[in-house]
């Protein structure tokens, strides 16, 4: 047999695969092989230390009986040493009894495939486990943006429904199961747009039934009618009938990480709330960067939710920056909920880029009996004082406390308020304000 240690011109940060084997250096990777003359090659196991480490770079087999055997011998070692290893090489080979789970680097994330499970308690059980590991090392799925805003760290958090086999997969076998899948969530949108992340659009991981083809929006607000997500729960507890029961509450957690309390007040007796809302961001198209060819996003435009509990129908008028926002009646006496889209900042790269940002946000409630402002609220979209953070919020707390200095119970229209004739809602977004329409002066 020919022994063969890497020349020393070679980095020692790199694997084994990436030297040469045998006798010479080679430019491609290779696996490590142990090379009779006589006879044919057989496969090896090689073990180097590297950058503090002890890597165990595993050959190419493809029996699953004789790979897992190594593994133990290795674990086995390992153990017995009391000196942690890291694998690398070839995967193992694929087999049908075999479990895997894949953690990979992505840049500025790191993406667990966690392994296919049979039955919820075991897919409980895995999940609690995967987030306990990640804490222990100081990891976690949410992160805070410097403004406070709480979201998730960018992954798309799929789930794969299926069989262990194609052949057994209840989707394949049964195609009219696959159909009412689909159509029952067409018809509940709220189950894409509550667990929904920041960056939607037609070239998104999970593109929204309304980021694709433009005739789709008239489905869409045939869906729109039947959102709600009360209305999956009822429907799930009928179908169980006598069994457990889905609780309501357990969605509030969901509603208020993805739909955060920006603040609340009360002027004139009417209350008003306001939330963050759903905004899509389109992909403006490929752009050279540092780092190469990159696709811009256009997160200039961010939307807002208000809310208003005790309007006087004829009598109270709620405007943003001057604007009417055309409110949606709740069913409730004077309750009406309302939204607001707005060009939050300036970026190098977006649609519309003559279009001037609208912050601050100014709220007011208008008594068109008297053609004034009764009060009202501000909202910021960066710091009030116009200063910008030096770092992320720590924890959550830090992140809301960020998020509620933005909000002032004060700030209105002084003088009168002339509105005149209330514009009628659009047709495309009937309770959505979009601030880019309107031209300084334009009310």
């Amino acid at each position: 047999s020919l022994a063969w240690s890497p020349p020393p011109d070679l980095p020692d940060r790199s694997p084994f695969a990436a030297h040469a084997p045998l006798d010479q250096p080679s430019s491609g990777p290779t696996p490590a092989l142990v090379h009779d003359v006589e006879e044919s090659p057989r496969h090896a196991v090689v073990v180097e230390e590297r950058g503090g480490h002890l890597c165990v770079f595993l050959p190419p087999l493809t029996d699953p009986a004789r790979a897992l055997a190594l593994i133990g011998a290795v674990e086995d070692c390992a153990a017995e040493a009391g000196v942690p290893v890291v694998l690398e090489g070839y995967s193992l080979p694929g087999d049908p009894a075999l479990a895997s789970l894949s953690v990979t680097p992505d840049p500025g994330v790191i993406e667990v495939n966690i392994q296919p499970t049979r039955t919820w308690a075991e897919l409980r059980d895995l999940s609690e486990s995967l987030y306990d590991d990640a804490r222990q090392v100081g990891l976690a799925t949410e992160k805070f943006d410097q403004d406070g805003t709480h979201t998730g760290t960018g992954g798309g958090n799929h789930f794969t429904l299926g069989g262990p086999t194609p052949a057994d997969s209840p989707l394949l076998r049964r195609p009219d199961l696959l159909r009412s899948l689909v159509t029952y969530w067409q018809h509940h949108p709220s189950l894409s747009y509550v667990f929904s992340g920041r960056f939607i659009g037609p070239t998104s991981q999970a593109p929204r039934v309304d980021e694709g083809r433009h005739e789709t929006l008239y489905e869409l607000e045939i869906a729109f009618a039947m959102a709600d997500l009360e209305d999956v729960v009822r429907e799930t507890n009928a179908f169980l009938g006598d069994g457990p029961q889905f609780d309501p509450a357990w969605l509030e957690p969901f509603r208020e990480f993805r739909f955060p309390r920006l603040g609340e007040t009360t002027v004139a007796g009417v209350g008003l709330e306001l939330r963050g809302a759903v905004e899509p961001w389109h992909v403006l198209g490929e752009e050279v960067s540092l780092g190469g060819t990159s696709r811009y996003v256009d997160s200039s435009v961010e939307r807002v939710q208000v809310r208003a509990d005790g309007l006087v129908e004829g009598r109270h008028v709620l405007t943003c920056n001057g604007v009417p926002i055309p409110m949606r009646p709740l069913g409730g006496p004077g309750r009406a909920v309302g939204g607001v889209r707005y060009r939050a900042w300036a970026p190098y790269s977006s649609l519309h880029p003559t279009i001037g940002i609208h912050s601050p946000l100014t709220f007011d409630l208008v008594d068109t009996w008297s053609s004034r402002s009764l009060g009202g609220f501000t909202y910021h979209v960066v710091h009030p004082g116009g200063r910008s953070y030096d770092d992320h919020p720590v924890n959550a707390m830090a992140a809301e406390a960020r998020r509620a200095s933005r909000f002032e119970a004060i700030g209105h229209t002084s003088g009168r308020m002339e509105l005149g004739a209330l514009p009628e809602p659009g047709v495309e977004y009937p309770a959505t304000t979009d601030l880019r329409r309107f031209l300084p002066g334009d009310r």
